[in-house]
């Protein structure tokens, strides 16, 4: 059915000979999926005058038609038609990344700006602290020698457990001081001066004020803790990241300086279980991740941890589940289904991740300390095997290459 609809678009193009090639190319990928693919030819511009056109329809963020592959997509994993964490490309497809120009340009800025600070200020989900912790940030302040306050933010949203053990994990570091707190209170934003002060006491008199920079990941509360600190608003904020794009600097009082950074990421995550937990909790943009992923890694370590959350807020039966029975779940609970009966996995998904970032679910740490350190204990085995691998390849080619040289 897909591949006559195809033909009908084609023979209706007044630009046909642009496009027969890459049209041609795309019809056997296109014919593998499912329905909706049909569905959103037909929205495709008829006048379409080449396939780059046709192609930005169907990548356009905006234009819901271009992201009917996700959907399709999600719509097989979540069928058992793809099958989840097992083939080496699927794993690949799940690495997000994300460092766009702006923040390139941002750690250029507070490199420079380093050695005119006296004080970090590193603003930390609570829910997921190391994975929200930016390694570029202690590389530009260890090299300058600076101290610095990890404030964990948006504890009304984490284990009050995981972030008593989290304190702990930070003060036990040279240097560093860690601040659990949320900016919805004003009592917890009105002790930051006095604690930065008491780690940087040689300043903050007229004459030498205490310099501080505010970093953190995007969309983790830098702006909105400085809206606080000045009881103003000069910062912009939003529901999203990378709302701030450029630096700033105020003075919270003749003693304090404090100067404001865009969320900046790192140009690689290593790990790809901190690229979805920072997914999960909207500090990436999400033109370069899928929901539906996301909210199955979500769901897995919501069984794993929380599974009586899933059982309260969606009535699931969590035992033999995995993340793909979650988003399933939510589905049907609460009816969300697609153009034919079949469930809305993409809704689901995302309805799943916005109870999660609001705190419906309720207090949930993705990460505690011990099981960080068994992350870092597989990703360190894991690289290791890969090296291996890599070593004894470089050595059977160079084996072969000797061979031939002989004539053997």
């Amino acid at each position: 059915m897909v591949d006559t609809r195809i033909a009908q678009h084609r023979m209706t193009t007044p630009y046909q000979r642009d496009i027969d090639c890459e049209t041609d190319r795309l019809t056997l990928s296109l014919a593998r999926i499912a329905s909706p693919w049909a569905e959103w030819l037909d929205k495709v511009p008829v006048c379409a005058p080449n396939m780059s056109t046709m192609l930005q329809a169907l990548n356009g963020k905006r234009a819901r038609e271009g992201q009917l592959w996700r959907r399709s997509y999600a719509r097989r994993r979540c069928q058992r038609k793809i099958s989840p964490w097992t083939k080496d490309k699927e794993s690949n497809s799940m690495s997000i990344q994300w460092f766009p120009g702006h923040m390139n340009a941002a750690k250029k800025e507070a490199a420079e700006q380093m050695e005119n600070i006296d004080l970090v200020i590193e603003v930390l989900d609570a829910r997921l602290p190391e994975a929200s912790c930016n390694p570029l940030v202690d590389q530009l302040r260890k090299f300058r020698q600076r101290p610095c306050l990890k404030v964990l933010n948006k504890i009304d949203l984490a284990d009050p457990n995981a972030t008593a053990a989290w304190k702990a994990y930070y003060d036990a570091q040279e240097g560093v001081t860690a601040y659990p707190m949320t900016t919805k209170k004003p009592a917890d934003v009105a002790r930051i001066p006095d604690l930065a002060l008491s780690l940087a006491p040689h300043r903050g008199v007229p004459t030498k004020p205490l310099r501080i920079m505010i970093m953190g990941i995007p969309n983790v509360g830098k702006s909105t803790l400085m809206n606080a600190l000045l009881k103003k608003r000069v910062a912009k904020v939003g529901d999203e990241p990378a709302v701030t794009k450029t630096q700033q600097r105020l003075y919270l009082n003749k003693n304090v300086v404090l100067v404001d950074t865009p969320g900046m990421l790192w140009p690689k995550i290593a790990m790809a279980s901190d690229g979805l937990m920072l997914a999960a909790s909207h500090a990436i943009g999400t033109n370069a991740l899928v929901e539906e992923e996301v909210a199955e890694y979500l769901g897995g370590l919501l069984l794993e941890r929380y599974p009586q959350l899933l059982a309260a807020r969606y009535g699931l039966e969590t035992d033999g589940m995995d993340g793909v029975d979650v988003v399933e779940g939510v589905a049907k609970r609460r009816g969300f289904r697609v153009r034919g009966g079949e469930y809305d996995y993409e809704k689901a998904a995302h309805t799943l991740l916005q109870d999660y970032r609001q705190g419906a679910l309720g207090r949930i740490s993705l990460e505690t300390p011990e099981s960080r350190a068994a992350s870092l204990a597989r990703h360190a085995a894991e690289m290791a095997e890969k090296e291996r691998i890599a070593a004894e390849k470089a050595a059977e080619k160079a084996e072969l290459a000797a061979r031939g040289k002989r004539g053997t």
